[in-house]
C-alpha cells in the first residue's frame, strides 16, 4: 500500500511552523503498515544500551514489533 501526501510543501512549512502531522498518521493502521515496511523493518531496532552487557552472560530483554505482524522477544 502506498499513501501520498497532496501537499509536500505544505505539510513541511507547517511543520517548520510547529504543526504536527496529520492526525490520522498517528492512528491509522494502513499508516502503521507503512511505516513498519518501508522504514523499521530496513534498520536495525535498538533494544537497550551495550554498555548494559559487560559481562559474559549478561542479557537484556526486550519486544520488536515485526512488519509482518511477527514479534520478536530478544
Amino acid at each position: 500500500m502506498s499513501q501520498t501526501i497532496d501537499n509536500p510543501a505544505a505539510l513541511i512549512e507547517g511543520l517548520e511552523r510547529g504543526q504536527t502531522l496529520p492526525a490520522r498518521w498517528y492512528t491509522d493502521p494502513a499508516v502503521t503498515e507503512q511505516e513498519l515496511q518501508q522504514v523499521f523493518s530496513k534498520t536495525w531496532a535498538y533494544v537497550g544500551p551495550a554498555n548494559e552487557l559487560k559481562n559474559v552472560g549478561d542479557y537484556i530483554t526486550g519486544q520488536v514489533l515485526m512488519a509482518d505482524g511477527g514479534m520478536v522477544l530478544v
